[in-house]
């Protein structure tokens, strides 16, 4: 119960361009599993302008799991990201940017694997794949900086905070 309590705390501790870059990174990642889970289901040809095998990457058996296609999961990885962040940014909940930083070695551990089968097995490159993978890993970056600098920071300050009321009942 405390921790849920400690979630909906709200907080003025983290500077503004953080979790606007969040938001930023997760509607890019958003548009382009979107795009690609729309030409997956429409079995359309992707455009592949820098370079050649997205439709091979794509239209592989490692583009779904268990039918659903991967980049359906991305796009639902990157809306959780979206709405969390927008509800920091509204509301202020600490919670909502905590939560949305440990999702993020979600979407890293993701897209170094399809990674490493686009290269190691598939032999193939998709620059929609990639771009996916590169704002996974940024992502990735700003939740550990946001859990290390500005998290913990404000865990301590709380606790800090704490044990002096504490000490003033104490006296009082």
């Amino acid at each position: 119960m405390k921790n849920l309590q400690r979630l909906l705390q709200k907080t003025n501790n983290v500077p503004k361009w953080l979790p606007i870059l969040f938001l930023c990174i997760a509607l890019f990642g958003f548009a382009d599993a979107s795009y690609l889970t729309i030409t997956h289901i429409n079995n359309v040809t992707l455009p592949c302008y820098i370079v050649e095998g997205c439709d091979t990457v794509t239209s592989s058996k490692y583009s779904e799991i268990f039918g659903i296609p991967v980049s359906l999961l991305g796009a639902l990885y990157y809306l959780s990201i979206i709405v969390l962040t927008t509800l920091f940014l509204d509301k202020k909940y600490i919670g909502a940017i905590y939560i949305a930083s440990l999702l993020t070695p979600l979407g890293l551990i993701a897209s170094a694997y399809f990674m490493v089968v686009m290269f190691g097995i598939l032999k193939a490159l998709c620059i929609y794949c990639i771009g996916s993978a590169i704002s996974s890993t940024i992502l990735f970056i700003l939740g550990i900086l946001y859990i290390t600098r500005f998290h913990n920071n404000n865990a301590y300050e709380q606790k800090k905070e704490g044990s002096q009321e504490k000490t003033q009942k104490e006296k009082g």
